[in-house]
Order: structure tokens, then sequence, then C-alpha cells
């Protein structure tokens, strides 16, 4: 959202026009996000909650696809990480509905998936503007090390 609030304060837009972007944007914004391995949700004591709470059943059965917007959930637990991906993909497609978007691909040591998903956005998306970031405490804490992901709002502002 910060990038699409400076491109439209670069465009000239004035405080209020900028603020009332940027709350119609959060109602687009989402971060859906993959792990390397569910030991760190488990250490912190949050994969059965998160597993009771998602209702997709088992997330050790697969490669879960998680959302966190507020809270963690699990939104589908696939084959494996690759179909993973492609879950991710989709989602970020049906979400966005065919608007163009700012994507920011985040990762916990994990460069190269993030940058990989990034690619496979702007595959699939109209990619308006794009970073990469370490992820914050939130996901590192609790997918761990190796996590990985892409948050974004529409950008059709």
């Amino acid at each position: 959202m910060a990038l699409l609030a400076g491109d439209a304060a670069r465009a000239g837009a004035d405080a209020a026009a900028v603020s009332a972007l940027i709350e119609e944007a959060t109602a687009s914004a989402d971060t859906l996000l993959l792990a390397a391995s569910l030991d760190q949700l488990e250490a912190v004591g949050q994969l059965s909650i998160v597993q009771s709470q998602s209702g997709v059943g088992r997330l050790d059965d697969g490669a879960p696809l998680f959302r966190l917007r507020g809270r963690l959930s699990a939104l589908s637990v696939e084959d494996d990480q690759e179909a993973a991906e492609a879950a991710l993909i989709a989602g970020l497609a049906s979400r966005l509905g065919g608007r163009p978007a700012f994507v920011v691909a985040t990762h916990a040591d994990a460069a190269s998936d993030a940058a990989r998903l990034l690619a496979a956005a702007g595959e699939a998306v109209k990619v308006r503007g794009s970073i990469t970031t370490e992820a914050g405490p939130t996901i590192a804490g609790l997918l761990g090390r190796g996590a990985y992901g892409l948050g974004f709002c529409a950008a059709d502002g």
C-alpha cells in the first residue's frame, strides 16, 4: 500500500485523496504464504490451533497454503510444494479479479523461492509495482526459516 500511496502522491494527490486510496486498497490487501516445514508452527504451539480452525484437514498430509490476514489460517493442503505454489498464484489471481496489483514477495531465508513466486505472479496478473523483503516477525515467528509468499493489494487507484 505504501507503493500505491507513493505513486498517488507523486502524481499530485493531496493527503485526503492518498488516505482514501489507502482505505480502498486495504480491502483488497492479502498475504498468501508457504512454509518449508511445520516445525516452527508446532514449536510455538500453533499447529493444532491453525489446523483445527482452518477446516482443511491435517496440515502434515501435504504442503499447506496459508493466509495471513489478522490471523494465520490454512486455505488448502496441496500434494507438494509445486502444487502449493500454483494454488497460491491461482488464489492471487482470483482475489484480484483481473485488477493490477502491487506485490510484495516476502521470505524468511528463502529469497530464490520468493523470486520464483514473484515471477509467476507477473505471468498471472498485471504487476504494477513490486518489492522483495525479508519476512517480518509474525511470518518468521510462526512459519519459520524457509517460509515465503506474496502480499498484495489491488493497484487500480
